[in-house]
């Protein structure tokens, strides 16, 4: 099966079946009517399913968890409210590999600055003995730092 790049879908798309892939950023379950937002490496698409109308796809889509990798085939539909103007009514839904929870390390922290969480594993600049600028990550540098103040 060829899935489609967001790029690639346009107006000119309106009511076409489509197959797309990539993974769940978001899932909202209202009841009703679930919503995924899948994303790819160009941006994010959203993808809406009806209890009434695919119970099994809506199944499959309240037991994601963000960040698994998922495949969906279905009518791409324009709607002015849902993100790039239109979004996919899946037939299909398969997940592809589900991740675990909860995630090792959040990729959208809400109502916390997710730069304070990242900050642990980004590199530090640190000068070598013969003066040539190295980066450490910044957990070594503290836990060598530590391991020097216990000796």
């Amino acid at each position: 099966m060829t899935y489609a790049r967001l790029t690639e879908l346009t107006a000119k798309d309106d009511g076409k079946e489509v197959a797309v892939a990539g993974w769940a950023e978001d899932v909202r379950n209202l009841g009703g009517i679930a919503f995924v937002i899948l994303r790819q490496r160009e941006g994010t698409l959203q993808l809406a399913v009806r209890k009434k109308e695919r119970p099994e796809v809506f199944e499959a889509v309240a037991s994601l968890t963000r960040e698994s990798v998922i495949a969906a085939k279905g009518v791409l539909k324009a709607n002015p409210q849902a993100r790039n103007g239109w979004e996919i009514f899946p037939a299909q839904l398969d997940v592809l590999s589900k991740a675990e929870t909860p995630l090792p390390l959040g990729v959208q922290v809400r109502g916390e600055p997710v730069h304070q969480v990242r900050r642990v594993c980004e590199p530090v600049p640190l000068q070598e003995a013969e003066g040539h600028g190295a980066e450490v990550p910044r957990w070594r540098a503290v836990a060598g730092h530590l391991d020097a103040e216990r000796l």
